[in-house]
């Protein structure tokens, strides 16, 4: 990978279950004009993307057993981007850590980019990403996304429901 020393990279990682998770939702929910958009890109390379099975047990193994399989090489990605963590220009910060301590995560990030953040500022940016800010101020359902269908309701991910393990068995 090359990296100029001139710019700042900021990479937010996920725990891989929440995003097979979250990737099952998008993909069940793409109108399909998306995939046309995507399968018909020009210079597009890999596989043409599709709608998932229906099982999200089955599009679950398959997108651990295929490293991110149809979207991107996930574990690969994560692996290149913390072999680079050690340079000045290069953050890593978890999804998890920004859910956990908002506001701290916000002041780090601005504080690696060089932003100053006034108080005013900074309660602005952290209502703005806040869940349940978000949540009050837009409707957080698929019907607010102009590509996808309300056709299969979103599920919350895996990692918040205490039954998730027995559930990816079936």
């Amino acid at each position: 990978m090359i990296v100029s020393p001139k710019a700042k990279y900021l990479y937010i990682g996920r725990d891989g279950r929440d995003a097979v998770w979250s990737a099952f939702n998008h993909l069940a929910n793409f109108k399909p004009e998306v995939f046309d958009i995507f399968n018909n890109t020009p210079g597009r390379v890999g596989p043409q993307l599709k709608p998932p099975s229906e099982s999200v047990h089955e599009f679950y193994r398959e997108w651990f057993a295929w490293d991110g399989y149809p979207l991107w090489p996930f574990w690969s990605n994560v692996r290149s981007w913390w072999n680079l963590r050690h340079l000045p220009n290069v953050m890593l910060i978890h999804f998890n850590d920004m859910k956990r301590d908002l506001a701290g995560s916000v002041k780090q990030i601005a504080d690696f980019l060089g932003v100053h953040l006034d108080e005013a500022t900074m309660a602005k940016v952290v209502e703005h990403w806040d869940e349940k800010g978000v949540r009050g101020a837009v409707p957080r359902t698929p019907s607010c996304y102009s590509l996808m269908t309300c056709q299969t309701p979103f599920m919350p991910s895996p990692m918040a429901s205490p039954g998730f393990v027995s559930l990816m068995k079936k």
